[in-house]
């Protein structure tokens, strides 16, 4: 099982409690993870998440590639003034791993694993680029002011449904066989001035007709629902996403079961780092 993360070093210490996750409910077969870094990430981070993860699976680290990360949009919605352009690199994972990966599982940072994941891993794409989560806010094409350039895109039903960029299944040589990565690049630079939701809009678009809906549970991003005091549960879910700018590790995050299972593993990671001894 290959698993990949993007990030920068606003994120980078919150990967591994992301990690421990993952071991932990990780049953069996190789497990091998790529960590792609922004060039403000710590050395120290890599040092660390390597004796975190120990024999318990490969950690391999990915350079970010001559990406002009300053020259790609921000989006246009204050909402989301809290993501920066670190979010475009995960475009270009399927051309950093090596030959021999075939299914990559790319994950946002702001996710904890509950279960094993083998039956995501696993499901048949059916011709596919991808598998994704449907978005439970902006359902549709054309919802929240509508995928930028949608009317000028006359083969694209607007009443499609639209994916989450949080958790992605990708089959990489399809993914390299259709470029993505530049397509994706090419859209954004056309409707810079509407960016919305950055590369998922452009993934969206690239991917359009090309994408598998899994269940929810896979990229549970309405995770308040889980708490028993909605009436739910963790265990709901497999992978929970906390999207938006309040995120587990926040002092201020609201305490339920989601932040004490935050700490937990950011705990276990913890002491996981302690227990491999001297760097």
């Amino acid at each position: 099982m290959d698993i990949a993360f993007a990030f920068d070093g606003g994120y980078g210490p919150y990967v591994p409690p992301l990690v421990e996750s993952l071991l932990e409910h990780h049953r069996s077969g190789e497990l091998s993870f790529w960590f792609l870094t922004a060039p403000d990430v710590p050395p120290e981070l890599e040092t660390a998440l390597r004796r975190q993860i120990g024999n318990r699976g490969q950690a391999g680290f990915l350079r970010a590639p001559d990406m002009e990360l300053d020259d790609l949009p921000l989006s246009t919605d204050d909402e989301f003034a809290y993501v920066s352009t670190a979010t475009y690199l995960r475009l270009q994972l399927p051309h950093l791993v090596p030959a021999g990966v075939g299914r990559l599982l790319y994950l946002d940072c702001d996710i904890l694993c509950t279960g094993p994941l083998d039956e995501l891993t696993e499901v048949d794409l059916r011709g596919n680029t991808i598998a994704a989560v449907g978005d439970p806010y902006a359902r549709r094409l054309c919802d929240m002011e509508g995928l930028p350039g949608l009317a000028g895109y006359p083969d694209i039903d607007p009443l499609a449904r639209y994916f989450n960029g949080g958790v992605l299944l990708i089959d990489v040589a399809a993914w390299l066989d259709g470029e993505v990565t530049s397509r994706c690049l090419d859209y954004t630079h056309r409707h810079g001035a509407q960016t919305r939701f950055l590369e998922q809009d452009a993934l969206n678009h690239t991917l359009y007709g090309k994408w598998l809906r899994v269940d929810k549970r896979w990229n549970h991003a309405m995770c308040s629902r889980l708490e028993p005091s909605m009436g739910g549960k963790l265990s709901d879910a497999t992978l929970i996403h906390q999207i938006g700018p309040r995120k587990f590790w926040h002092a201020d995050y609201p305490d339920g079961d989601r932040k004490a299972l935050y700490a937990s593993y950011a705990e276990k990671a913890r002491v996981a780092v302690e227990a491999a001894g001297p760097a």
